[in-house]
Formats: structure tokens, sequence, C-alpha cells
């Protein structure tokens, strides 16, 4: 074979060579990759972090004097009164997270100014001192969604714009809404409508709680 004709060859042999060495490099990226430590998800808060602000609201929180006040105030609550999710109450977990969603709001401030308010006064209504000053004299009602039932009683505050339901036999809190109405982006939980003895309590995201206030 000629040198001429040789040299087609060698340069495919070259090509086919690069191509292995590239092949092989490639396959041993991806076995490092596969070693490496799975990521965990980040943990959960429920105020916010100012230490790594990760969150577009803890970021706005963290840099606001009005802002990180509140927040601080819902930290030290926290340490004696914490909720989880009921049918009717919103875990402090969740309501973190729907706080954090502020920041797809127009105005992100307000939003977070609103709902840390609401926090705070869910936190301070649901205490039995809070209950006894701040709202009127509870009322048995009765309670019904799909599927379930509830026997409690019904107490609203003096402005007429929140209500709790607790235990008749305990006092404990079995629920607590606000008058329905989206506040600057921000939307209760859980929302009430009074029309004479009957209440509705729409709580989030589409569940329906219609309640009949019992004769004294």
């Amino acid at each position: 074979m000629s040198a001429k004709a040789q040299q087609p060859n060698d340069r495919l042999r070259e090509s086919q060579v690069s191509a292995t060495i590239l092949i092989l490099n490639l396959l041993g990226a991806f076995a490092n990759q596969s070693d490496l430590a799975p990521v965990p998800p980040p943990q959960e808060q429920t105020t916010a972090d100012c230490a790594h602000p990760v969150y577009a609201s803890d970021q706005l929180v963290c840099a606001d004097p009005s802002l990180r006040q509140l927040d601080q105030q819902l930290a030290d609550r926290l340490r004696t009164t914490s909720l989880n999710d009921t049918p009717l109450l919103e875990g402090d977990v969740l309501w973190f997270r729907r706080r954090s969603r502020c920041a797809f709001q127009t105005d992100h401030r307000q939003c977070l100014l609103t709902a840390y308010n609401e926090r705070l006064g869910l936190l301070s209504a649901l205490e039995p001192k809070s209950g006894v000053s701040d709202f009127g004299q509870p009322i048995p009602v009765d309670c019904a969604a799909p599927g379930q039932r509830l026997r409690a009683t019904i107490a609203f505050s003096t402005d007429k714009t929140r209500m709790v339901l607790r235990n008749p036999q305990t006092g404990a809190a079995l629920g607590a809404a606000w008058l329905s109405k989206p506040t600057a982006g921000w939307t209760s939980y859980a929302g009430f409508e009074r029309s004479r003895n009957r209440v509705r309590i729409s709580v989030q995201p589409n569940a329906s709680w219609r309640c009949t206030i019992q004769p004294g």
C-alpha cells in the first residue's frame, strides 16, 4: 500500500481513538456525579432565617426593621405556643410557606405585614385569657363539612372580624377564621361569613364548613 493510501486510514484510526477517549471521559464524569451524596431538602422554617436568608421574603424581612420586629415577636410567641395542621387551623410550617409566597405579590412588603399581623392576632385569639377579654361569650354551634361533623362553641371578636371555635368540654381551640376579605395579596387560611344564625367557614384551598348557631 502506498504512503498516500495509508494516510486516510491513519487519520480514521486517530479519529476513532479520539472519539473513544471522549466517550470514556464522559462516562467517567457521569460515574463521579453518581458518587456524589444526595442534596438534602432545605429545613422547614416557621420564622425568617436572618443568618442565611434564602427566600426573597426572608431577605426583605431581615432588611426591614418593622418586619423583622414582627418576625421576632412571632418567634417569641412560638416558644410557648405552636400550631399543627388541623381541618380548621393552619400549622406553623404551612403558614410560613404561604408567607414566603408573598414574594409573588405586587406589594411584597404589605403582604408580609398583613400575614404577620394576622398570624400574631390568631395566636393571641387562641389563648384562653385573650378569648375572655377580646371575644364575646361562647355560643353552642354545630358544624359540618363533607364527611365531617363538629360540635363546638363559637365566639366572635368585639369588632366582628374574627371568630374562634373551641371544644365545649376542654376549651381547646379547634379553629379560627377572619372575615372573608383578601388584603394586599394575602388571603386568610380560613375566612368566614355570617348570616343570622348561620356561619360559613371557607378553608384553603377548597374546603367549606357550614355551622348553625344553636338557640341559647
